[in-house]
C-alpha cells in the first residue's frame, strides 16, 4: 500500500509541476481541483471511503435485524384410494375416493426486546463512527500531503527561477 501511496504522490507532484511551469494554466486550476484529483487517485483515501461505505451498510444490516420476522409456508396433500369389494349379489365393485388437503401458513413475529440485536446495532454504529473518523483523518492527511507537495513545487520553482 505504501508503494501505491508513493506512486499517487509522484503523479500528484508531476501534475502540479506541469501546472507551475505553465502559469496561464495554473490560474485555471484551483487547489480544490487538485484535492479532487488527489481523492480519485490516493489509495489511502479511497480505502478509508470504502471502509466508511462498508460500515454504513453494516449498520443498515444490523438495524434490519430489529424488524419483524415473517415466514410463509404451504402444502398440498392428495390421496387417491381405490377399494375393490363385492356387492350383495357378488359382483365386483370398485370404489374410488379422492381426498385433497391444502394448508397455508403465514407467520409474523416481532419480539418486544432483542438484546443481542440491539447490541449489534450499537456496535455497528460505533464501527461506523470509527470509520468516519478514519475517513476524516485520511482527508486531513491527504490535504496535508497535497499542501506539502505544493510547497515543494513552489520551492523548486523559486530555485529554478534564481538560476
Amino acid at each position: 500500500m505504501i508503494r501505491n501511496a508513493q506512486w499517487a504522490m509522484v503523479v500528484l507532484v508531476c501534475h502540479m509541476s506541469l501546472i507551475m511551469l505553465a502559469p496561464a494554466a495554473a490560474q485555471s486550476v484551483s487547489i480544490r481541483d487538485h484535492i479532487e484529483r488527489a481523492r480519485e487517485f490516493d489509495p489511502t483515501y479511497r480505502a478509508a471511503v470504502a471502509g466508511r461505505d462498508v460500515a454504513q451498510k453494516a449498520t443498515e444490516a444490523a438495524k434490519s435485524m430489529l424488524g419483524p420476522k415473517v415466514s410463509l409456508s404451504g402444502s398440498v396433500f392428495r390421496t387417491n384410494r381405490t377399494e375393490e369389494s363385492r356387492n350383495l349379489i357378488g359382483q365386483p365393485v370398485d370404489i374410488s375416493r379422492r381426498f385433497d388437503t391444502q394448508n397455508a401458513t403465514l407467520q409474523a413475529r416481532q419480539p418486544i426486546y432483542r438484546k443481542r440485536e440491539a447490541l449489534g446495532v450499537d456496535q455497528a454504529l460505533a464501527q461506523e463512527a470509527a470509520a468516519e473518523n478514519t475517513l476524516l483523518f485520511a482527508e486531513q492527511d491527504l490535504q496535508a500531503r497535497l499542501v506539502n507537495a505544493w510547497l515543494e513545487v513552489l520551492s523548486a520553482r523559486t530555485l529554478v527561477s534564481t538560476f
